[in-house]
């Protein structure tokens, strides 16, 4: 599949638990090869529900799903699990090791990997998280961070085509989150469909080519991160502060201190515009 080309798309789909309760309404939406998606909102917003229904872990209760123009429903469970990765929250606590080697062979294993074949694909798994020195490890003497690229290591092992994050970055610093940043881009210019979770904008939105706000399980934004980021009054009622560098451009813009035409998405953007227009 050739970058850019829908690879899943979402027409009304909803979903309520048995409780009653709706948790996603309304959705319409498609994710592209080689794009990466930002899903946020308030706690409670419908995230992680609307990940699931993206990976086949919950089947829509309205609405009709596609994962590469066949109806999801009828896709057998073994070829989904082939094709869609979903690495958790906190996914690093699954780990069991005791090395990294370990853990990934037995991904492999599960993946119906054996012989010489398991030790090329977790090779080819650890660079792809940028730990390629790392197979000797042992995850009890791993950082969160490092521990939780080897959980996404064992996630690519099957080579999936779309990969799916329910917060990847919380409680990573902010180095974290780089190393995090090119591993992501990496896999979407492979031509992976990468989409992840977070509920701050900050500093997520700076790694996502687009951005989806849900509020109260509905999408009510869809679109280009700095065009997104202009509508205040949206996501001020979805309950998501701005990131700093965007409210100190835009406040410095209401004065008439600095003009842009496209807001910027990361600390560093805004620091350059700041620098360029105030020199």
């Amino acid at each position: 599949m050739s970058l850019n080309s829908t690879l899943l798309k979402l027409q009304g789909v909803g979903y309520a638990y048995e409780a009653g309760n709706t948790a996603v309404f309304g959705v319409d939406m498609a994710i592209n090869a080689g794009e990466i998606l930002l899903v946020t909102g308030a706690n409670g917003a419908g995230k992680t529900s609307l990940l699931k229904l993206i990976g086949g872990f919950l089947l829509a209760s309205e609405g009709r799903i596609s994962f590469d123009g066949a109806d999801m429903v009828d896709i057998p469970e073994s070829r989904l699990d082939e094709w869609v990765a979903f690495v958790r929250t906190e996914g690093e606590k699954a780990l069991v090791g005791p090395t990294v080697e370990d853990e990934l062979a037995r991904a492999c294993r599960m993946n119906g990997l054996s012989g010489a074949a398991i030790p090329e694909r977790v090779g080819q798994a650890l660079s792809a998280v940028q730990l390629s020195g790392a197979k000797s490890w042992y995850l009890d003497e791993m950082s969160m961070g490092e521990r939780r690229r080897v959980a996404l290591a064992a996630a690519l092992i099957g080579r999936p085509r779309m990969v799916i994050l329910d917060e990847p970055l919380s409680d990573l610093d902010a180095q974290g989150v780089k190393v995090v940043d090119r591993i992501l881009h990496d896999l979407a210019r492979r031509g992976l469909a990468i989409v992840f979770s977070s509920h701050h904008l900050d500093p997520a939105v700076a790694l996502a080519d687009r951005l989806v706000v849900l509020d109260q399980g509905g999408v009510v934004a869809d679109g280009a991160p700095s065009k997104v980021l202009g509508d205040i009054d949206l996501l001020q009622a979805a309950g998501l502060p701005l990131p700093p560098g965007v409210d100190l451009v835009l406040r410095l813009q209401a004065r008439g201190l600095v003009r842009v035409d496209k807001l910027p998405v990361s600390s560093e953007e805004a620091v350059e515009i700041l620098l360029t227009q105030l020199s």
